[in-house]
C-alpha cells in the first residue's frame, strides 16, 4: 500500500505539470512530479478535513484520484497532438564528458549514502518530536487536523501560545500523516523523496541557464553543504521548505528571462509551495514579486504580477481561513509597528556575518558567491547579467532579516533563534547562491570550456 500511495502522490503532481505544459523536460517531470504531488495531496487533505470527511486512507486516494482525472482532461482531449510529439522525439547518445561524469557518479553515491542514512535512522531531533512527526502521526490515528485532541487547551496547556505548533503550516504534519496512513515505519520517507526529487529537479532546471557540466557541478556543491545535507536527513521542515523556496525562484528567473508562461505559472505554483511549508517563506513571496514589478514597469503590464502574486500567497490565505473557521490560534509574535531598536539591528547583523562566513556550515557557498559577484561586477553594471536572480537573493536576505527584527522574541531568545533558525533558514539560499556561480558570464565561458576540451564522442 506505502509504495501504491507514493506512485499516487507522483501521478497527481505529474499530471499537475502536464496540466501545466507539455514542453517540460523529462528530468523536470521525474524530479518535479513529486514535489507538487505532496504539495497538492496535502491541500486536498486540507479541502476534505475542512468539509468534514475522515482523512482516511481511503479518502485520501480516492480524492487524489478524481484530481488527476480531472487534471488529465486537457491531455485527453490533446493526445493526438502529444502522442504525434513523442513520436517526433529520437534519443540520441550524448557526448561524455569526464567532469561530468565524476560530478554525476559522485552525486549518485553521495545521495545513496544520504537515502539510507535518512530511511534507517528514526526520527530523533527535538522540532520533529516535539511537533510535526508527532503530530503526523496523531492526524493519522485521529483522522483530522482541525479536531486533534492536543490542539485542545484543556488536553494540553500552553498550546495556544506564543511559538506553537498549532499554526505551522501543515504541509509537513499532513504528509507525515498521509505516509504514516499507508502503512510507513517512520516520516523520514517524505524528506528523503523530496531531497531526491529535488536533486532531480534542480539539476533539469540549472541546465536551462548553463550546460550539463555546471549543472553537475551546481548540483555537487548544494549537495555536499555539511549543514544542509546534514539536516536533509531528519524529518524536520528546513530543507523541504528550501527545496520549494529555491525552485520557486529559478523558474521565477527563467520566466523573467525568456516569458515562457509555462515557467510563469510553475513559478507562482512553486512559490506558493513555498509558503505551504513555512511562513517564512513570505519573504521569497514578497522579493519576487517586487522583482518582477521591477521588470513589468516599463510595459505597465501588471496583470501577470497580481496573477503571480494571488496564486504564490493562495495557501496563507486558505489555511488562515481554514484557522479562523477552527479556532486554531496562537499568540502573535510579529510586532505590527514600526520601531527602532539599534541593538537588535546589530544582533541580527552580527549574527548573519557570522553564518556568511561559517564553513562548517555552508562550505564554500556564500563565499563563492561572493567571487562570483565581484567577478561579474562590469557585466551586472553594463548588461545586468543574471540581475534577476541576484535581485531576488539579495531582497529575500534583506526582508528575512526585517521579518526576524519585526519578531517578538517572548517564546525564546533573539539568540536562539538566530543560531538555530535563521542558520536552517539559509538552506534557501545555498542552491541559489550555486546557480548564480556557474550560470553568470564568467561561469558559462568557464563550463562551456570544460566541455569543449574534455568532452569525446561516443
Amino acid at each position: 500500500m506505502l509504495g501504491f500511495g507514493i506512485i499516487i502522490s507522483w501521478l497527481l503532481g505529474f499530471s499537475v505539470l502536464s496540466a501545466i505544459s507539455y514542453r517540460f523536460s523529462l528530468l523536470e517531470k521525474v524530479g518535479l512530479s513529486f514535489l507538487l504531488g505532496i504539495a497538492f495531496q496535502t491541500l486536498l487533505m486540507l479541502f476534505l478535513d475542512a468539509v468534514g470527511l475522515e482523512l482516511t486512507t481511503a479518502n485520501i486516494l480516492a480524492a487524489s484520484a478524481i484530481a488527476i482525472l480531472l487534471l488529465n482532461v486537457k491531455t485527453f482531449l490533446h493526445r493526438k497532438d502529444i502522442i504525434g510529439g513523442l513520436k517526433g522525439q529520437h534519443f540520441t547518445m550524448p557526448d561524455l564528458n569526464f567532469v561530468w561524469l565524476v560530478f554525476i557518479v559522485l552525486i549518485a553515491y553521495l545521495e545513496y549514502m544520504n537515502w539510507a542514512k535518512c530511511i534507517v535512522i528514526p526520527t530523533f531531533d527535538r522540532d520533529s518530536l516535539a511537533g510535526f512527526d508527532t503530530i503526523g502521526w496523531i492526524i493519522s490515528q485521529e483522522h483530522t487536523l482541525k479536531g486533534l485532541t492536543i490542539f485542545r487547551e484543556d488536553y494540553m496547556q500552553g498550546v495556544h501560545g506564543a511559538g506553537s505548533y498549532i499554526t505551522y503550516m501543515p504541509m509537513i504534519q499532513l504528509s507525515y500523516a498521509y505516509v504514516y496512513g499507508l502503512g510507513a515505519e517512520t516520516s523520514k520517507l517524505i524528506p528523503a523523496l523530496v531531497y531526491l526529487s529535488f536533486l532531480v529537479s534542480f539539476y533539469a532546471a540549472v541546465c536551462r541557464f548553463t550546460g550539463h557540466t555546471g549543472a553537475a557541478a551546481a548540483t555537487f556543491f548544494t549537495l555536499v553543504t555539511p549543514e544542509m545535507v546534514a539536516f536533509s536527513s531528519l524529518s524536520a521542515t528546513n530543507v523541504i521548505h528550501a527545496s520549494f523556496a529555491s525552485l520557486g525562484v529559478i523558474y521565477t528567473v527563467l520566466w523573467l528571462k525568456n516569458g515562457d508562461r509555462a515557467f510563469f505559472i510553475l513559478a507562482a505554483v512553486l512559490t506558493a509551495c513555498n509558503l505551504w511549508v513555512r511562513n517564512e517563506g513570505i519573504v521569497f513571496v514578497g522579493a519576487s514579486i517586487l522583482m518582477i514589478l521591477v521588470y513589468k514597469l516599463k510595459g505597465r503590464d501588471f496583470k501577470e504580477v497580481a496573477i503571480y502574486a494571488c496564486v504564490s500567497l493562495s495557501p496563507i490565505v486558505l489555511w488562515t481561513v481554514f484557522m479562523k473557521l477552527n479556532n486554531i490560534y496562537a499568540d502573535s509574535i510579529i510586532i505590527a509597528k514600526p520601531f527602532w531598536d539599534a541593538e537588535k539591528l546589530t544582533v541580527i547583523w552580527d549574527y548573519f556575518k557570522s553564518h556568511f562566513s561559517n564553513r562548517q556550515y555552508y562550505g564554500l557557498s556564500f563565499i563563492f558567491f561572493l567571487i562570483a559577484v565581484a567577478a561579474n561586477l562590469l557585466a551586472i553594471i553594463r548588461k545586468k547579467d543574471m540581475a534577476h536572480l541576484l535581485g531576488i537573493i539579495v531582497l529575500a536576505m534583506l526582508f528575512y532579516m526585517i521579518l526576524l527584527y519585526q519578531i517578538d522574541y517572548k517564546w525564546d531568545t533573539i539568540q536562539n533563534v538566530l543560531a538555530y533558525s535563521a542558520k536552517r533558514f539559509l538552506f534557501c539560499f545555498i542552491p541559489l547562491l550555486w546557480l548564480y556561480g556557474v550560470s553568470n558570464r564568467w561561469g558559462v565561458l568557464l563550463f562551456e570550456k570544460l566541455d569543449r576540451v574534455l568532452t569525446f564522442k561516443l
